[in-house]
């Protein structure tokens, strides 16, 4: 824990509550959404939420929490743009390991136009543990100064801080020249099909555990016409025969 100050208030008054939202790929935006969370907050994550169809929240302070992936990660926008949340503070802390470009103003223009105005975004930069693109032992050895950081954020949110995180020209034409060189659809930004990413071997034994932790439900697996099917999206990626007992059938 980074020692938020209690949510509490005066005798008899009703003790506040914090609800901590978040989307988390290598686990950078999970670490900061807990921190935030405590002690007194609740902490759930976007995707299950997705999962549940839940999409009220009501909190005297609400947060997000997601990782920068140029702009916001295309489940965290469309959540965004469903989700009610209803709290007299929320606050947006923005993950990233190397370039936060104009983030801060892209969550905010983001979150204005789907009804749910932020009264406080920051960036916070973190370790760069994406794999493919960096080398984890430089990483170690760069002082990204993340509990000093982490600790003033975490102070200005119990200080219900109102603010959003300037963003400089430079750091508008990096995103546009981002944005160019991808070619991603800005209202839709990273999206990848499932069935395209996962695969599925001969060592799956269609056990269906799969199925309880995949966060938007998007993977299926049922027994049909003497086979064991498991979809993703649809798509049919296995098919086990079933093995049936000769004494009980």
């Amino acid at each position: 824990s980074i020692g938020l100050p209690a949510l509490t208030s005066c005798a008899g008054k009703r003790r506040k509550r914090r609800i901590v939202l978040y989307f988390t790929a290598t686990g950078n935006s999970l670490y900061v959404a807990r921190q935030l969370a405590e002690p007194e907050g609740e902490l759930l994550s976007i995707p299950q939420m997705v999962k549940q169809n839940r999409y009220e929240f009501e909190a005297d302070e609400i947060g997000i929490v997601y990782p920068i992936y140029g702009m916001p990660p295309n489940m965290v926008r469309n959540f965004i743009r469903e989700a009610r949340l209803k709290a007299e503070y929320k606050f947006a802390v923005l993950t990233y390991g190397a370039r936060k470009c104009d983030a801060a103003e892209i969550w905010n223009d983001l979150s204005a136009k789907a009804g749910n105005a932020f009264d406080y975004i920051a960036t916070l930069v973190m370790v760069d543990n994406w794999l493919p693109n960096f080398d984890m032992n430089e990483q170690g050895k760069m002082d990204k100064r993340i509990p000093e950081n982490l600790r003033r954020i975490a102070g200005e949110i119990s200080r219900r801080r109102h603010w959003l995180e300037p963003v400089s020209e430079e750091e508008r034409q990096m995103h546009a020249g981002f944005m160019a060189f991808s070619g991603l659809d800005p209202e839709v930004g990273f999206l990848k099909r499932s069935e395209r990413y996962f695969t599925v071997t001969d060592a799956c034994i269609g056990c269906g555990a799969c199925t309880s932790v995949c966060p938007t439900g998007a993977i299926i697996v049922e027994d049909r016409d003497g086979f064991r099917i498991t979809e993703i999206t649809g798509t049919i990626v296995r098919k086990q025969p079933l093995q049936v007992c000769s004494c009980c059938g």
